[in-house]
């Protein structure tokens, strides 16, 4: 039983650039090259049976003798270059060997030329198995596909080559290719038309230059013989040029036996018979659901398929983007003309004998029972293919995911991840430059009208605009440029679009329909259906707070909150001026203790505070509390701080600031003395809804600690009591991903001034001695779960707020309170959903004088304080 295709990789991995390489050839020698033909081509050591010279003009190589070899090294010191770009952000692309590598059995055999040498992969073609060191599209392989021959035909061949030299070099290409199916390169062959000879050494010690990393690189042209045959090809970089005897003998009368530098790779090919130009036109539409259920919930699609016009879909727009609103749902159709002298499809067709990967149609396919039916667009279009998607549903379209025709290959996105696309272009006719355009449906909504904010950053659902796409001739394999999938997990629909224009700023919603005839002159467009995979959540880390802890908190205390493990503060006292003690008193004597989190890649728990670009990472692992005075390391240790917090005329560093990506809070927090107040945070949960205890403490006596109960109003008078541990052990449950909540209502003190809060989410209550000992009297000295955020914020005086009653709902921004203020001011704002916010001072001659606020803010009411302090901490 003949083995199946198998990739090979660059088996002893990177960092090629730095080591010594030994490179053979992997054309079959002495071992059938197609079926009832030996193969003659220069690949073992040991010398086997020459080939023959057959030719119609005169020979540009000499007549041969024993099939030699052919050998690439490059010392450690050498130039370093190769065939291929792989994938890794390492350099590596070529493995040394001790001879050729091939086989008729397939990878993981003895190659026939030495039984020490395994292949690596395994090429099926011509009804043969062949085992190799490389195969198309392996990350190692310089031609992800076969390129595309025809008879009596002026061709090229595009391949990928990495050099690891830091300026650009010039090196030698030569390219053989056997165009009469004998088993050998040493022959000519005549074309009559359009009259010429065909070589089978196609390119002769072409000098070509290689930038620094990743090269696509297009050979010289070449004519194509006249023989419509199963064919191998090689090709081979080097430093020098090659002797006469190259197709023969390979490197083995080079000096030394071998070339210096660069690499030789083989492959086999069809030589296709001349279609005298390219096929007829064609009309190609989508084949996204429209105007029927795209999804399991139910959801119609509103995707631009159906020549008639279907309802709009919705534009949910987190990100401005300037595009015009959705009308009536147009469609996408590409014309391909018979006389266009350059067709462009996706895909390639059969993958021995590639060519256009498309078929005529006269309207979108696209149904839900499956090929052969017709289409919901119009009945008299059948479609061709059955796509199973989302647990069950059937789809009815022009092409699936793996069909011979399609061009895209499966994909599976992950929430708030960088994601691209790969995909094939085929180009019968002269190379041209096209434009790539990708949408994806990324919250289910049957449209590809939306986008969102990830943290700081936007998803567009039109992932890829008219991106630049370069189309030579044949085939060749693609990667889109990257792009930022959305929040959310679950199903999707995406289209890609290659197109000889760009698409206009309707594309999303309309296709096609609003340009002149209504059509793209060229090109193609598939749909296909994607699963969004929720990030993954699976990370270990540890956290710690960042309150201070033995330095000025403030310009008028010192700060002993529970922060480093070092305990070098002492944990403060306790004042009880109203109600009973939420916390047990520090010991006299005691030190402050420290607040930490351990959670474990398989823990059950993962949540914290914050919605990071990708909130996944929304906690980094730390080793001790973040906490400093403003110096670039925390108090606890050498341990570099993450953020600098300017505030109340002075500089904190910490772990992480108001507004960061990975913070709860988005935006300064100021309370009015004596009210009732409450907090706006974000928690991010990973994978399925998770229960979490939610603790708040604020310094309102702005003593240095957590640990008090203050009194709004004179002692013993009855005043509102006002606990320093203002939200004890409140359960809250967390949904999966991002998500706002509100802290249970808590009273303010009355000492207006600057202090310090600390917010904690944890698996399980906390202990009573929270308040100054943090985690340090819990099993381990940590919480399992969770995460710790501390703060500074600002108490104001209620004078500054009489008269004052926020809008309930909208976008607002109130006038600054006082005015004229004589300490500091306070600027009010309230935002009908989440956006990104920028508040600037500027004096009467139009200078800036602070920045008070440049982040993205939830929706809700926020208060800034400004204490007239310009940037430099200077009182104006």
């Amino acid at each position: 039983m003949r083995p199946a295709p198998s990739w090979a990789h660059d088996v002893d991995g990177p960092d090629d650039c730095q080591r010594s390489l030994r490179d053979f050839g992997d054309a079959p020698e002495n071992i059938p090259a197609y079926i009832g033909v030996v193969g003659h081509f220069p690949t073992c050591l040991s010398p086997s049976a020459p080939g023959t010279l057959e030719f119609k003009c005169g020979p540009i190589s000499s007549n041969p003798g024993l099939t030699g070899y052919v050998v690439h090294t490059t010392p450690v010191t050498g130039i370093h270059y190769w065939l291929g770009c792989s994938a890794s952000a390492a350099p590596l692309g070529i493995d040394s060997e001790g001879d050729g590598k091939v086989n008729s059995t397939g990878a993981g055999n003895p190659s026939a030329c030495s039984a020490t040498t395994i292949a690596d992969c395994t090429e099926n073609a011509f009804g043969l198995t062949f085992g190799q060191d490389e195969c198309y599209g392996d990350d190692d392989a310089g031609l992800a596909a076969p390129p595309v021959l025809h008879t009596c035909s002026n061709s090229t061949v595009t391949f990928r080559a990495y050099s690891c030299s830091p300026v650009a070099i010039q090196v030698h290409l030569n390219i053989l290719i056997d165009l009469n199916h004998d088993g050998d390169w040493n022959d000519n062959v005549y074309c009559n038309l359009p009259g010429g000879c065909a070589f089978e050494w196609a390119v002769k010690n072409a000098v070509i230059t290689l930038l620094p990393g990743c090269n696509t690189i297009t050979s010289p042209a070449f004519l194509v013989g006249s023989n419509a045959v199963e064919s191998w090809m090689r090709i081979s970089i080097s430093d020098q040029a090659v002797n006469d005897d190259f197709p023969w003998a390979g490197s083995a009368t080079m000096a030394g036996g071998e070339l210096q530098g660069g690499e030789t790779e083989d492959y086999p090919l069809t030589i296709l018979a001349d279609i005298g130009g390219c096929p007829n036109g064609y009309n190609d539409f989508g084949d996204a659901p429209e105007n029927l259920p795209a999804y399991p919930s139910g959801v119609l699609g509103h995707f631009p398929t159906c020549i008639e016009p279907s309802a709009p879909g919705a534009a949910e727009q987190t990100c401005t983007t300037g595009d015009p609103p959705p009308g009536p749902t147009g469609y996408v159709e590409h014309t391909t003309l018979a006389t266009d002298q350059t067709k462009v499809s996706l895909g390639c067709g059969d993958p021995l004998a590639a060519g256009l990967a498309v078929d005529g149609e006269a309207d979108g396919k696209v149904n839900l029972t499956g090929a052969g039916n017709p289409s919901n667009c119009q009945p008299a279009v059948i479609t061709d293919a059955t796509e199973t998607a989302f647990g069950g549903m059937i789809f009815g379209q022009d092409e699936k995911f793996g069909d011979a025709d399609a061009g895209v290959d499966p994909v599976t996105f992950a929430a708030f991840t960088p994601a691209t696309v790969s995909f094939k272009t085929f180009v019968c006719g002269p190379s041209v430059d096209g434009y790539l355009n990708i949408l994806v449906d990324m919250n289910e909504d049957g449209d590809w009208n939306d986008s969102f904010l990830c943290g700081t950053q936007c998803a567009n659902e039109w992932a890829v605009r008219n991106a630049p796409l370069a189309l030579p001739s044949g085939c060749l394999a693609h990667t889109s440029p990257s792009f930022l999938i959305g929040p959310r997990g679950g199903h999707g629909w995406m289209r890609v679009s290659v197109t000889l224009q760009p698409v206009p700023p309707d594309f999303e919603w309309n296709g096609s329909a609003s340009l002149p005839g209504g059509a793209f002159q060229g090109g193609e467009t598939e749909d296909y259906p994607v699963e969004i995979a929720p990030p993954s959540c699976d990370i270990s880390y540890r956290d710690f707070g960042d309150a201070p802890e033995g330095f000025p908190a403030t310009s008028t205390f010192i700060g002993n909150y529970p922060t480093c493990t070092a305990g070098i503060a002492p944990a403060g006292g306790q004042e009880i001026e109203c109600g009973a003690a939420l916390s047990t008193a520090p010991p006299s004597g005691a030190m402050a203790g420290f607040v930490e989190h351990i959670v474990t890649a398989t823990s059950p728990y993962h949540f914290w505070f914050g919605c990071g670009p990708n909130p996944a990472f929304g906690v980094d692992d730390e080793s001790d509390g973040k906490s400093s005075f403003g110096g670039p390391h925390s108090q606890c240790g050498e341990i570099p701080v993450d953020c600098i917090e300017s505030t109340f005329g002075l500089n904190f560093g910490q772990d992480e600031c108001y507004g960061d990506g990975d913070a709860g809070l988005a935006s300064p927090v100021a309370f009015r003395a004596c009210s009732t107040a409450t907090l706006r945070y974000r928690t991010y949960a990973c994978d399925h809804p998770q229960e979490a205890y939610l603790n708040v403490l604020v310094d309102w006596s702005q003593d240095g600690d957590w640990n008090d109960n203050i009194i709004c109003g004179p002692i013993g008078a009855g005043g509102r009591c006002a606990p320093e541990w203002v939200v004890k052990n409140v359960k809250v449950t967390l949904n999966a991903g991002c998500n706002s909540y509100t802290t249970p209502q808590f009273q303010v003190g009355h000492k207006t001034g600057n202090t310090w809060m600390r917010m904690t989410l944890t698996a399980d209550p906390v202990p009573d001695d929270f308040p100054w000992n943090g985690s340090l009297s819990t099993p381990n000295h940590a919480f399992n779960a969770g995460e710790t955020e501390d703060y500074p914020v600002t108490i104001y005086s209620p004078t500054t707020d009489v008269g004052f009653v926020a809008p309930s709902t909208g976008t607002w921004f109130a006038a600054p309170a006082p005015n004229p203020g004589v300490r500091s001011t306070l600027l009010r704002f309230g935002l009908a959903s989440e956006t990104r916010v920028s508040l600037t001072v500027y004096d009467l001659f139009g200078r800036r004088i602070a920045g008070l606020a440049d982040g993205v803010y939830a929706a809700g009411p926020h208060a800034i304080e400004w204490d007239y302090r310009n940037a430099s901490g200077l009182r104006v």
